[in-house]
């Protein structure tokens, strides 16, 4: 199923946007959730995990541009697509890697090609490589490229993916050796780090794109920089 955003001031109009978005999903034969904001600090302080997020940019108190922001800096995936009445913020859209920009009032052709891109790139994303986890009395999928680390304490294991953190019970060791060719790499007997997510570290730690920051064991510290730079090499990136 699809869950989707709308986050706008105008009531009327955020509820019409809602109503075209659902008419679209069923054309296309798209099962959708929407939920309506009317303040932009609400959804940054949303814990559901949105596929879409249309998102107006002029509102009062918190604006569309800074909710966006915060919205990154949460690590949220969603992807972004502004609505608004004006293209003085187009520039700053790149910043936080925006979907789209469309500007009211917003045609149905667009928006329909929009809807039907994402559920596109939503279904590619299903083919990447995942994991089942037990959360509770029901099973769970997590893609690894959501994951930024994992934490063991004891037989219980927190992933922590973003602002969520998901519990499972299993043994990190086992982590450990599932994800040994996946560009993740145990730093420390309690800790897994992805290392896409690894910023900067030293021979005690590693700080990761969140802020946090992970012990790095002595003994792990050699092969963990191997590890990050044939991973660095593989990408093509540079770390400083």
């Amino acid at each position: 199923m699809l869950s989707i955003a709308v986050c706008d001031d105008e009531i009327l109009e955020c509820s019409a946007l809602a109503k075209t978005i659902k008419s679209i999903c069923e054309t296309l034969n798209t099962e959708v959730s929407v939920k309506q904001f009317y303040r932009a600090k609400d959804i940054t302080v949303s814990h559901d995990n949105f596929d879409l997020i249309f998102l107006d940019i002029l509102m009062p108190e918190t604006n569309g541009m800074e909710a966006a922001k915060q919205i990154r800096k949460n690590k949220t995936k969603s992807k972004i697509v502004f609505v608004t009445v004006t293209k003085d913020y187009v520039f700053e859209a790149y910043d936080v890697e925006a979907y789209h920009y469309l500007i009211k009032p917003v045609k149905q052709d667009k928006l329909k090609n929009i809807i039907t891109r994402a559920v596109s790139d939503m279904q590619t994303d299903e083919n990447q490589e995942y994991l089942i986890l037990s959360t509770g009395k029901s099973k769970r999928k997590i893609l690894l490229k959501d994951i930024l680390y994992i934490e063991s304490y004891g037989r219980t294991v927190v992933f922590h993916c973003g602002k969520e953190e998901i519990t499972d019970y299993c043994k990190i060791g086992e982590l450990e050796h599932k994800l040994s060719d996946k560009h993740f790499f145990r730093i420390h007997k309690s800790f897994i780090v992805n290392l896409e997510h690894a910023e900067t570290y030293t021979r005690k730690e590693a700080v990761l794109d969140n802020g946090d920051t992970l012990p790095i064991a002595k003994r792990r510290h050699e092969a963990f920089t191997k590890a990050i730079m044939q991973y660095i090499k593989r990408r093509g990136n540079i770390i400083c």
